[in-house]
């Protein structure tokens, strides 16, 4: 670097500068030196001296070449002195004491003079060197120490815990006294017991088990690990509502001949609902939530995918007629679940969610906000959240990788009276979602963290009784915080305490005082029923309790479900309420099929390229039904878009002669149509004989009296 290559020239190219930037005094490193001479043993860097020798030299106080006869010098601070040799003496200005020598490596921001006196002479030549401001150094190292959960759980990653010399014993009232019952009280002690509080209990010894389920582990391409997820009944169920609502459509449409209906007025199967799905997932990709649904299917500016696998009208028909349920009885179901319109396949999609994989060491309870733009009377709002207003969903996620496990909808209270999914409550949501999951895996020996909004003692109590430990963050007006601890009077920024829970000393309470930006001070509060990891940061120079760091660690897994969410989010502008909360179950779907198969990859899932797995699985939900289109009634511009999609030659169009002589489609010539247009002409369109012959330029079908025949060569002319 250019700061090396001025020390080099400064000192000479002396033996006593090594290639590591440090500078030996008396054949001994800087660094051992200065740990003898000082108390502290603060190191002196090549980037701390360079302003002085510069300064220095140009004083003509100094000189930049060594001294051939390796002349002593003695070089003194205000308190400590240090013999050097004269090769070296312009790093003296970099060297510093504690106790105000000049400028430090470290950086108080000051520096003080440094007196050189010459030891072989009497009189005591002195040499004063100036003060030079230098920019204030950080005290911590370049390279965190704890940045992951593994590394969070080693003491030695840690400074020493100190037991507190002053002991400290609170007692708050939990439950007033009633009649002849006594009130309950809840006693705390920072008194540390090292055989009691640090010994390993049997809820945190985690027996190993595979991640993966058996039923999951052939998942090894994005189709099969979507199909976990969303399965074939799931798809089987939407399908029949979905044609039970469009048959009631058609019922409602005029009452002459069904074959006057458009051709997208029609009821659907499987793979077309497969495609339908491919194409929401290839819309959010692309970004084009927002746009209209017809600029999709341009052959100008719509991706081929679109045109390939079915027509403008029918995409729109089949998004405006997709239904979850039985129609006739969700009114009735309604009064008792809010959410009844798509109860069913959420419920489906839980269940699927539980089953495929095994939950790790560390899980996580927090919230997702997905936005919503119409109105419904149980739509949150949340400044702090990305979306601002929308569904409510609260969920439970791994803390190792983006995977949610159980999921609970706040759909507000019902009419009538309230069913199983009627939840009021914080803490019965978590026992829900606690009890829910436990139905399809073992939860035993597994730590969740939460934030304040659920941390409470009787839920960590209610989890410790199943072998589950949790850490959370505590509001202040928790009335189990005695009153002292919550206070920040008298103490010191950084500062931190813990107290034990006296009875069974399985609770810890970690009070945490910080400064803020306003410049006053606040107090965290963390409440840990694991035993408590002890000691603070010594990597950041802010002193951060070791629990408050593995808080940080895993709180954070369902922001980055929803940061995978809402980079390719399916949600749009939809009207209904209802495609909204469908959007979030695909969504969701997406990326757990990710996880899924990055695990069995033996990838790491946040490593996973999201977009890549994405269009990989919504060309594969599509293809089917492209391949299944009757390529012998299509135009040329979609034609040409399928050979894209499928992977046929651009100029050459694949026609297979045996399907288009088995699977000839018999329609109304084109142009005859064209001549009846009107309701007064249905029944004379309704007459016309249909016809097989179409047009090899336009693809219409045609009729004699509106065809002409042409010879190969005439007709090559013709295009010509």
């Amino acid at each position: 670097s250019d700061d090396e290559e001025d020390i080099t020239k400064l000192l000479g190219e002396s033996e006593d500068y090594n290639e590591a930037g440090w500078v030996n005094i008396n054949n001994t490193s800087a660094s051992e030196t200065l740990n003898e001479t000082f108390d502290n043993g603060v190191k002196c860097q090549k980037r701390t001296y360079d302003a002085s020798i510069e300064q220095v030299i140009a004083s003509g106080s100094i000189s930049s070449q060594p001294n051939s006869d390796n002349k002593r010098r003695k070089y003194e601070t205000k308190s400590n002195s240090i013999d050097v040799n004269v090769a070296d003496e312009s790093i003296a200005a970099g060297i510093i004491n504690e106790t105000g020598g000049p400028h430090s490596a470290i950086g108080s921001g000051v520096a003080s003079e440094c007196i050189a006196t010459d030891s072989d002479s009497s009189d005591g030549e002195q040499i004063e060197i100036p003060s030079v401001s230098t920019r204030k150094k950080k005290l911590y190292t370049k390279d965190r120490i704890v940045d992951s959960i593994d590394s969070s759980l080693h003491q030695v990653n840690y400074n020493k815990f100190k037991p507190p010399t002053v002991l400290k014993n609170y007692s708050v009232v939990m439950e007033k006294a009633k009649n002849q019952t006594p009130a309950k009280m809840l006693s705390w002690t920072n008194k540390y017991n090292k055989q009691v509080d640090s010994k390993l209990r049997a809820e945190n010894i985690i027996r190993p088990t595979p991640i993966v389920k058996d039923c999951a582990t052939n998942a090894t391409t994005a189709l099969a690990a979507w199909e976990l997820f969303f399965t074939a009944a799931m798809i089987r169920r939407i399908v029949q509502h979905t044609n039970k609502n469009i048959a009631i459509k058609i019922a409602a449409l005029p009452e002459p001949s069904q074959d006057i209906y458009p051709p997208h007025i029609k009821a659907t199967d499987e793979i077309e609902m497969r495609a339908f799905f491919g194409l929401l997932y290839a819309r959010g990709l692309l970004s084009l939530n927002d746009v209209g649904c017809q600029y999709l299917f341009k052959d100008s500016i719509g991706p081929p995918l679109f045109a390939a696998s079915m027509s403008c009208k029918r995409f729109s028909f089949l998004n405006a007629n997709i239904t979850f349920d039985d129609s006739s009885t969700r009114g009735e179901r309604w009064t008792h679940d809010r959410f009844a319109a798509i109860r069913d396949l959420f419920e489906d999609f839980n269940k699927q969610c539980s089953t495929t994989l095994n939950p790790r060491e560390f899980l996580s309870i927090n919230e997702t906000l997905y936005s919503c733009r119409t109105q419904v009377s149980f739509k949150q709002y949340n400044i702090s959240k990305a979306a601002k207003y929308g569904l409510l969903f609260k969920t439970i996620n791994s803390a190792r990788f983006p995977y949610t496990y159980r999921t609970v909808v706040y759909s507000g209270k019902p009419t009538g009276a309230p069913n199983e999914y009627y939840i009021p409550g914080i803490m019965p949501i978590v026992q829900y979602l606690v009890e829910g999951l436990e139905k399809h895996a073992d939860l035993k020996c597994r730590n969740i963290t939460m934030d304040r909004l659920y941390t409470s003692i009787d839920l960590f109590q209610w989890l410790l009784n199943k072998n589950i430990t949790a850490v959370g963050t505590l509001m202040s007006n928790k009335r189990e915080i005695p009153q002292s601890v919550k206070s920040v009077e008298g103490r010191e920024n950084n500062s931190y305490e813990v107290y034990w829970e006296v009875s069974t000393r399985e609770l810890s309470l970690h009070s945490y005082v910080v400064s803020t930006k306003s410049g006053g001070k606040k107090n965290i509060l963390v409440l840990a029923s694991m035993p408590p990891l002890l000691g603070t940061t010594k990597d950041d120079g802010k002193n951060k309790p070791a629990v408050l760091k593995l808080y940080d660690l895993t709180k954070g897994c369902t922001d980055i479900v929803d940061q995978r969410i809402g980079s390719y989010s399916t949600n749009s502008k939809s009207p209904k309420w209802i495609l909204t909360a469908f959007s979030y179950i695909l969504d969701t779907t997406r990326v757990n099929a990710q996880t899924v198969y990055s695990l069995n990859k033996k990838v790491d899932p946040k490593k996973t390229c999201s977009f890549e797995f994405a269009w990989e699985l919504a060309n594969a939900l599509a293809l089917p039904c492209i391949q299944r289109r009757n390529k012998s009634s299509l135009k040329h511009n979609v034609m040409s878009k399928i050979n894209l999609v499928v992977g046929y030659a651009s100029n050459e169009i694949q026609m297979d002669a045996n399907d288009e002589a088995t699977e000839r489609i018999k329609k109304r010539c084109a142009f005859c149509m064209k001549d009846f247009v009107g309701l007064a002409n249905i029944k004379k369109r309704a007459n016309l004989g249909k016809v097989i012959n179409k047009c090899h330029g336009c693809s219409n079908f045609t009729c004699k009296k509106h065809m002409r025949i042409f010879c190969c060569e005439c007709s090559e002319k013709n295009v010509k």
